[in-house]
């Protein structure tokens, strides 16, 4: 899924992002329909063809210093290019129901399983401890 979360981070103008500033236009454009295809590949795998991606170029935040009037702002605003709150918001909310749903069902297996033996690996035997791992002490 997490192809599906990546946002690229531009300036306002993406040709002068870092990771994409030695990259020819077509080259950019092609890394764009490129991330579209994984979005949707992902979303049809969790079977939600419903949702239609569009992802657009969303000022993040704007500093409360750039609305001094007569002052040209030094700062490069924060611009994402990324899906728009509504289908990001329906997307992750999507995803919290189906972890919610899944952690129900983990849980009702654990109960049948019987009781899990702490500290034990699959064989039955503890696990060796490893001097200098205050962690495993």
């Amino acid at each position: 899924m997490a192809a599906v979360v990546t946002d690229y981070c531009f300036d306002g103008n993406p040709a002068k992002h870092s990771c994409v500033r030695a990259l020819p236009e077509m080259d950019m454009l092609n890394l764009l329909v490129l991330h579209a295809t994984v979005d949707r590949a992902v979303l049809d795998a969790y079977g939600w063809t419903d949702i239609q991606p569009r992802c657009e170029f969303i000022l993040d935040y704007e500093d409360e210093e750039d609305d001094e009037p007569g002052r040209v702002s030094k700062k490069k605003k924060p611009w994402r290019y990324r899906w728009p709150d509504e289908i990001r918001d329906e997307v992750l909310g999507r995803l919290l129901e189906l972890n919610a749903q899944r952690a129900s069902e983990e849980k009702a297996l654990a109960g049948t399983g019987g009781p899990k033996q702490k500290g034990k690996t699959r064989s039955g035997r503890r696990p060796t401890k490893v001097p200098g791992t205050p962690l495993l002490d």
